[in-house]
């Protein structure tokens, strides 16, 4: 298996690759047209896929990029927007492995890792809201009030992209791929569980 990671969406190398493996051209526009929902897309010669890493800095605000993955048969394309920490952890540990995963094992474990980085993030938002209707019951601030509002509709968009990304996961599910095959079902599934928390 062939992985290419792609940084800029802008880079030369998604168009070559585009030519070598065929790619759709609206697929190249998505990649370069960022701020897309998870979605998983099948054509004959491979999946495209969208989905939606996540980190979260001190205040609590999350910021959502995007991972566009084309998963053929023997090869994978990883494009990702700009740097997001933790999925370039996920990455760096995924290397390694490559030359020894199939493309479908591959999809799974990067698609597991950014479902894994949603419960933590999730988790911490629900803490801080707590906190913040502690205090505006006990003491209400307009500041405290105002932070409350944002991490909730922050929670709102977090629990938008899991929704989206909990579709995609169903999708695999309810549908054969050649690029996944049967023994993958029983990890997808996980991940499906996973966003319905």
């Amino acid at each position: 298996m062939e992985w290419h990671h792609i940084v800029d969406p802008e880079d030369k190398l998604l168009d070559e690759l585009a030519v070598r493996y065929k790619l759709h051209q609206l697929h190249i526009e998505d990649c370069r047209h960022r701020n897309q929902s998870a979605k998983i897309e099948f054509l004959e010669d491979y999946l495209f896929v969208v989905l939606k890493p996540v980190k979260m800095d001190e205040e609590c605000i999350i910021e959502a990029t995007d991972l566009d993955m084309f998963v053929g048969k023997d090869y994978l394309i990883t494009v990702q927007e700009g740097v997001c920490s933790p999925l370039d952890g996920i990455l760096e540990r995924l290397r390694p492995a490559a030359s020894r995963l199939s493309t479908g094992e591959m999809f799974y474990k990067v698609f597991d890792g950014i479902v894994d980085m949603y419960l933590p993030v999730t988790d911490r938002i629900g803490e801080r809201i707590d906190e913040l209707e502690e205090l505006a019951l006990n003491s209400p601030k307009t500041s405290t009030m105002e932070e409350l509002f944002t991490l909730r509709r922050v929670l709102i968009e977090l629990r938008r992209i899991l929704a989206n990304s909990r579709d995609v996961a169903g999708h695999i599910l309810r549908t054969e791929y050649p690029q996944i095959g049967p023994e993958l079902q029983p990890f997808f599934r996980d991940v499906y569980d996973h966003t319905a928390r």
